[in-house]
């Protein structure tokens, strides 16, 4: 004899769609602390959280945020220079996107 038990389906989870270029300064002064916001959609509905690439080999991670809402975070460069920043997101269940276009 077979017993079945409930099943739940599980569907697999996509990774969320590739954030927006980061808006916020083109130049600033080195020593200052700059803002920059992206955002993206996650077709699962899952909550993500954003890493920036400063460009000068250093990255920040937002807090968890619902997919669509804007996430903001902000870095100083040691240094003064021409910096790419990019942003890329990662789902709560940890699929990332691929990174968005330079901000120059």
């Amino acid at each position: 004899m077979v017993k079945f038990t409930d099943c739940h389906q599980i569907s697999a989870n996509h990774p969320p769609n590739t954030p927006a270029t980061p808006s916020g300064p083109t130049y600033g002064t080195h020593g200052k602390s700059q803002t920059y916001t992206t955002s993206t959609i996650d077709t699962d509905g899952n909550q993500m959280k954003y890493t920036f690439d400063w460009g000068d080999g250093t990255t920040s991670v937002t807090s968890l945020v619902n997919s669509g809402e804007k996430a903001s975070a902000s870095h100083s460069w040691g240094k003064a220079g021409t910096f790419q920043v990019k942003a890329m997101a990662t789902d709560s269940v940890g699929s990332s996107s691929g990174w968005s276009v330079y901000l120059w």
